[in-house]
């Protein structure tokens, strides 16, 4: 099994987009995409707009297949109500949430927004596929 990480810099604020995927093989292709941090992409995916890379791939996106997004933004368009429709299309998709936090944002203020830190991010697909390997064996 490898693991193929692509990355596209935001200049000097850091990470824009980490798309993550473990591939067993190239006949298997991607089992698996995490969108990190997940800023406007989120009413995209929600939309079915496909204007970049990324929401084309997600477009494309075979669903039966795991996806994670970590939503990063201002606390005001967390708690925006179009967020809140965004989240429940991403939802019914299937795509998994991992939930932003609170401290300091970019912006300056501090509240809920912050994407999750990449350690609980790792933390939560990995226990997403121990779990699945519990139970497509029988361990439950």
């Amino acid at each position: 099994m490898s693991l193929f990480i692509l990355m596209r810099m935001s200049g000097p604020v850091g990470i824009k987009l980490v798309i993550v995927s473990y591939t067993l093989s190239f006949e298997n292709g991607l089992i698996l995409m995490v969108i990190a941090p997940c800023r406007k992409h989120t009413g995209k995916i929600a939309g079915g707009l496909c204007d970049n890379l990324l929401t084309c791939i997600v477009r494309a996106w075979d669903y039966t297949k795991p996806m994670f997004v970590a939503p990063a933004m201002n606390t005001f368009m967390w708690t925006n109500p179009f967020t809140e429709r965004h989240l429940m299309v991403i939802d019914d998709l299937g795509i998994s949430l991992i939930p932003p936090v609170t401290k300091r944002l970019a912006c300056g203020d501090y509240g809920n927004g912050a994407m999750a830190e990449p350690s609980l991010i790792y933390s939560t697909v990995r226990l997403f596929f121990e779990n699945r390997e519990q139970s497509s064996s029988g361990n439950i």
